[in-house]
């Protein structure tokens, strides 16, 4: 183990796609990880985090910022339609640095030298050569540096690649990525009230199965658990759904906000994959095609409303990434998941011609659906 394993916090320090470049000074880091980001920057939004032994100073002298600051204000804040920035002086909060960056893809870290939890990769000149049997290589996906030839002396099971090959390193960044994707769990929302229904929405059947059931087991083709999101313990199910696993609301009354985040409470590492019990159209193809567009880098993945556009929260992909997004949002005492993910960066996806969002939430709805599904 690590000598600064997380000590109940997390395993990266402000994203869960970074990656941590560590050499002497001097060796090329910086050039190299421009160069990076130079290549993947159509791809992918990309953060860059450094951190310095010495003072800095970002702000120019005779600005505002710069006056205010020199008066004595702790931080100065300042936005233009198209970038903000935040200057602080105070030392970095290690708690808050792991919420800062998680809006982007990606993010390259340079310093930082005591973390060694995030994959490396580790540039190598004379002097680290000389040194490198006594350096912790913990997570080191890759060596590079200016020698054509690999150096002598180097673990073989740690790629060596030259500095110059950008393409070559960029590979083994996302293929490192992708070892790093969660797993999903399934969850299916049936602790609403079905008021402007009239009966249990949970219940009703459009088919063979109820809709909990029908939910249940088109999860089920993606995710080896799924449960059933449950407002108490009290709550009735649909009798094709008793003994199946529930998750019931830790956080009471707030919707299908609650529900997603009492699931995240029983299982942070992994990502949610929440459908509604009331959208009797989503069937095998769109539950594909929501899995193929799956950008786990994205706070989540759902799919586009053909009536007005926005996001559907009740079909999608929440990330891990997206639980503290969501406190954020009930911070500012904003409960609507729709809310969340339209003011996030998500992976937004085409239905095509066919709406399987069309949802039941009230008789009319339902007659509607009825005539749909019999054409």
């Amino acid at each position: 183990m690590s000598k600064n394993h997380h000590r109940g916090g997390l395993p990266w320090l402000f994203n869960p796609f970074e990656i941590k470049f560590s050499a002497y000074s001097g060796s090329g880091k910086t050039t190299l990880i421009c160069r990076l980001i130079n290549e993947m920057c159509q791809d992918f939004d990309i953060a860059y985090a450094k951190s310095d032994a010495h003072r800095f100073e970002m702000d120019k002298p005779r600005k505002d910022t710069h006056q205010a600051q020199m008066a004595g204000a702790q931080a100065v804040v300042i936005n233009n339609p198209e970038a903000r920035a935040k200057l602080e002086k105070r030392p970095a909060n290690e708690i808050w640095r792991s919420l800062n960056l998680l809006e982007y893809d990606l993010v390259f870290v340079e310093g930082y030298k005591n973390h060694t939890q995030s994959p490396r990769v580790l540039l190598v000149n004379e002097k680290m050569l000389k040194e490198i049997a006594d350096k912790d290589l913990e997570n080191v996906i890759a060596f590079a540096g200016p020698a054509k030839e690999r150096p002598e002396g180097l673990p073989l099971e740690v790629p060596y690649l030259h500095r110059d090959d950008i393409p070559a390193i960029k590979e083994i960044i996302l293929e490192t990525f992708k070892t790093r994707i969660p797993k999903t769990k399934g969850l299916v929302l049936v602790g609403g009230k079905s008021r402007r229904m009239g009966e249990d929405k949970a219940s009703m059947q459009f088919g063979d199965k109820s809709m909990a059931r029908q939910a249940y087991e088109l999860l089920k083709t993606q995710c080896d658990e799924v449960y059933l999101s449950v407002r108490d313990e009290n709550q009735e199910l649909p009798e094709d759904c008793l003994g199946l696993p529930i998750i019931t609301d830790q956080l009471k009354d707030m919707g299908p906000t609650g529900g997603i985040l009492s699931a995240f409470k029983k299982d942070s590492t992994s990502a949610w994959t929440v459908m509604g019990c009331d959208l009797p159209l989503v069937n095998q193809d769109a539950i594909e095609k929501l899995y193929a567009g799956r950008n786990a880098q994205r706070y989540a993945t759902c799919f586009k409303s053909n009536s007005d556009d926005m996001p559907e929260p009740l079909f999608a992909i929440y990330e891990p990434k997206a639980q503290n997004r969501f406190y954020q949002f009930l911070a500012t005492n904003r409960l609507c998941p729709r809310k969340v993910l339209l003011n996030s960066s998500i992976e937004l996806l085409e239905q095509g011609e066919y709406n399987y969002l069309d949802n039941a939430n009230t008789p009319e709805d339902a007659q509607r659906i009825i005539e749909e599904l019999n054409r």
